[in-house]
């Protein structure tokens, strides 16, 4: 009995790069990957995405501490101003219980994070 549980949607990530000099820092992206179940760890803190003006491109890094099944874990970033075309996916977790850690170079936009953890019997 009772209610699965449910995920909240993804909410979208707005990377926007200023005309200063140096490096600013932009939305905060984070997540981590849900089971359902209650645990008594608490939320990492938000990792910033930081724009570098010179060279064209916003650095997007993801950090996911994956659970005691990392095997079900995935996640997928989309462009929203390309129709939400799929920029890059990540499904090989394979260590329970690790951070990884990923970095992405992407332009001035908006982007969708969405993270998956899918039960599996």
């Amino acid at each position: 009995g009772g209610t699965p549980p449910t995920t909240p949607p993804p909410a979208p990530v707005s990377s926007r790069p200023t005309a200063s000099s140096r490096p600013t820092t932009l939305a905060p992206v984070t997540s981590q990957p849900t089971t359902g179940n209650p645990t008594n760890q608490p939320s990492r803190p938000p990792v910033p995405v930081t724009a570098n003006p010179t060279s064209g491109c916003s650095e997007l890094k993801v950090d996911v501490l994956t659970d005691r099944y990392a095997y079900e874990t995935s996640y997928v970033i989309r462009d929203l101003c390309d129709e939400g075309k799929v920029l890059f996916t990540k499904d090989d977790f394979d260590q329970n219980e690790f951070e990884y850690t990923e970095t992405y170079c992407v332009s001035d936009g908006m982007y969708e994070f969405e993270i998956s953890d899918r039960c599996v019997s």
